[in-house]
């Protein structure tokens, strides 16, 4: 069982970013969210976009651990999800795992993972999507510089991947029978930022409009049972972190594994959550704490994007 560790209310971001929510922040996996407790029924069926490395790895590792039955890896990169793939096997060797080479901004090879889920799948069966699969291109906190083609680039990415991914497989979710019907996008909650050193303009744009799309793929399909949330990971030290400033990069010490843990016990406990969907979820706040805040989180609408007028 991973260590438990908490950060103090001090935090590097400003107030609006709803950083500090719950009383209690964590850096790491803990008992109400670790997947060792949170063993999901079977058969289960996961697809985990960008799930290569980093953030992503460690989402499948623990959808692997809660012994998801089929894990689909989809990456840019096939070798590198080959090398993904055989540590995950080692962690569960009862999970099946599907590897599919696909680029989220392409449509056509969207498509073609969906019909890869229906194909390998059991019965075309698909409980939870997650977009991990995301593009920050170098630092730039002006619209005045960095190259306008980076810009389109991230939006491609983080935006009209984001877009395929529901297009394409929110279908599989709604038809797959006593299915969790979850789709989750890891977020940031830069989403919430428009001036600092970290403010990257396409990525906090892009991760904003990210999260109105979840809200909106709720409204239209929260009656039918879909649990639709965009989620910031934690501060994670990631390959894309890089580009941020080596005094910001100190902040960046969370486990890769609680964004993970998190899905999961989203996962395992959809129906009782439900409230949640179309909101936007950090994966350091404590589980256990943000459910008793229903109530005050619901009656206010709290956790969207809206235009205070008076």
């Amino acid at each position: 069982m991973a260590k438990i560790l908490q950060v103090s209310s001090k935090t590097p971001l400003p107030d609006p970013s709803g950083f500090q929510l719950t009383p209690t922040l964590h850096a790491a996996p803990y008992d109400s969210i670790h997947p060792t407790n949170n063993t999901l029924r079977k058969p289960f069926t996961v697809v985990v976009l960008g799930a290569s490395k980093g953030i992503g790895f460690h989402i499948a590792k623990a959808y692997a651990i809660a012994e998801a039955t089929t894990i689909f890896l989809v990456s840019r990169s096939l070798s590198s999800l080959e090398s993904a793939a055989g540590e995950l096997r080692s962690i569960n060797n009862s999970s099946v795992f599907h590897l599919v080479e696909a680029n989220t901004s392409s449509s056509t090879e969207m498509a073609r993972l969906r019909d890869s889920v229906i194909e390998k799948s059991p019965s075309g069966r698909l409980d939870v999507v997650i977009v991990n699969a995301a593009y920050y291109g170098p630092m730039t906190t002006s619209v005045l510089s960095g190259d306008p083609n980076d810009f389109a680039q991230v939006m491609s990415t983080n935006v009209l991947g984001a877009y395929h991914a529901a297009h394409y497989l929110i279908p599989l979710l709604l038809s797959t029978k006593n299915g969790a019907k979850n789709f989750f996008t890891i977020s940031s909650l830069g989403a919430w930022m428009v001036q600092g050193e970290v403010a990257h303009t396409a990525a906090c744009v892009s991760k904003l409009t990210q999260a109105r799309l979840v809200e909106m793929i709720s409204h239209e399909f929260k009656e039918q049972g879909l649990l639709a949330t965009a989620i910031h990971p934690g501060f994670v030290a990631t390959d894309m972190s890089s580009v941020v400033d080596k005094e910001w990069r100190k902040h960046l010490t969370d486990d890769p594994l609680l964004c993970g843990s998190f899905c999961v016990w989203l996962s395992n406990n959809s129906e009782e959550l439900q409230w949640l969907s179309g909101r936007f979820l950090n994966a350091k706040w404590d589980a256990m704490e943000l459910s008793d805040m229903r109530e005050s989180i619901t009656g206010k609408d709290m956790l969207v994007a809206r235009m205070v007028v008076s």
